[in-house]
């Protein structure tokens, strides 16, 4: 449903695009009616953030599954596998934005049941979302690992059934394969749920960038460069022999990899709302677009992130704000600490005729961000 959104449109500029649509909160069926605000009607005890905002989309979207392949994995999967059986004979380049392993979490019960005990789980069914749970009862946070690990599993068996028919087309030795992420998840590490935006910790920065090269003497080559999104097209344009086009900011990591060209990128930078982020060999430095905030960490020492140093080491914070700023050629703008809520990002709330659960929402959103 975000494609559908303001700064999205990410189908621009391909020939041809298939949407899958009913993930997460899309407004894709009738929402369910009755009120889903209210705890006691939905699938689970407790509900936080935007849940209740969502569920009830979420819900209508899933309601008539009845087996494995309704999911989206498959689903999606499933439609790059034909797409390349039928455009197998010439070259192509085909992107596959698979939203899942994304919240909800909830896959196929024998993919739960490989990390827990379903018959012994007696627990709440909790759906966490940004904002919570942030404390749970015993077995609680292992049923919500589970749930995470068996839509990971779920996505990965889906990945093999694409890359088993790459091989049985007899494409593999020809074609390159980058498997990308866009962001990790705090569960519970360093105390809260999801991806918050002062929390920029590994959890949620580290990801997973592997590139499958036709050379295969290069297999299990691992490279520890600073590596960026917009370093994906750059890299994968030169691979296939193509020059990248005037104006693009990325590099060709393959070389880094390689060892063909050195490592040049001496630190990382990154926004997420109004919190900004700059990692190098030593320091990772969190704040805020007002400058209000930080957070400071010494890798060498402290590479969970666990003990901020800000306070003790103030210049070595400031020479790392200015290394963003300096980065952003000029101010940043405060943005509004989260879209969701605002009437230029979201849908109509059908649901929610009157606006009320939507202030609610705010409300709770605002207190949250001022403790």
């Amino acid at each position: 449903h975000h494609m559908f959104k303001p700064s999205m449109n990410f189908h621009r500029g391909y020939t041809s695009w298939q949407f899958i649509r009913g993930q997460e909160a899309d407004h894709y069926k009738k929402p369910l009616e009755g009120d889903v605000t209210n705890p006691k009607n939905i699938p689970c005890e407790e509900m936080y953030g935007m849940v209740g905002h969502s569920l009830s989309y979420c819900l209508a979207n899933v309601q008539d599954w009845r087996s494995e392949q309704d999911w989206f994995a498959p689903r999606t999967f499933g439609a790059a596998t034909k797409w390349v059986e039928e455009n197998a004979s010439s070259p192509f380049f085909l992107a596959i934005d698979e939203f899942d392993p994304h919240e909800p979490w909830n896959p196929p019960r024998e993919y739960l049941a490989e990390y827990m005990d379903l018959d012994a789980y007696d627990g709440r069914r909790i759906i966490p979302t940004v904002g919570g749970p942030n404390v749970f009862n015993e077995g609680e946070l292992d049923y919500i690992l589970a749930s995470y690990s068996g839509e990971v599993t779920h996505c990965d068996h889906y990945v093999g059934v694409l890359l088993d028919k790459i091989k049985e087309l007899g494409l593999w030795e020809n074609t390159i394969v980058a498997l990308v992420s866009d962001h990790g998840h705090n569960i519970m590490d360093h105390g809260v749920m999801h991806k918050i935006p002062d929390h920029m910790y590994p959890e949620l920065m580290d990801l997973v960038y592997i590139i499958k090269s036709p050379n295969s003497s290069l297999g299990g080559t691992e490279c520890d460069a600073y590596v960026a999104h917009h370093d994906i097209p750059v890299t994968l344009m030169e691979m296939a022999g193509i020059t990248p086009p005037e104006g693009l900011d990325g590099r060709n990591v393959w070389k880094w990899a390689t060892g063909e060209t050195p490592q040049t990128r001496k630190y990382a930078t990154c926004i997420f709302y109004p919190w900004l982020w700059t990692k190098d060999n030593k320091y990772v430095y969190m704040t805020d677009n007002e400058k209000k905030n930080e957070k400071l960490y010494d890798t060498t020492k402290d590479p969970e992130e666990n003990h901020d140093i800000s306070k003790e080491h103030p210049e070595v914070c400031r020479r790392l704000r200015d290394r963003i700023w300096k980065e952003a050629k000029g101010n940043i703008p405060i943005y509004d600490v989260i879209r969701h809520g605002h009437e230029w990002y979201e849908y109509p709330d059908i649901h929610d005729p009157t606006g009320t659960f939507s202030e609610s929402l705010k409300k709770t959103r605002d207190e949250r961000m001022k403790k």
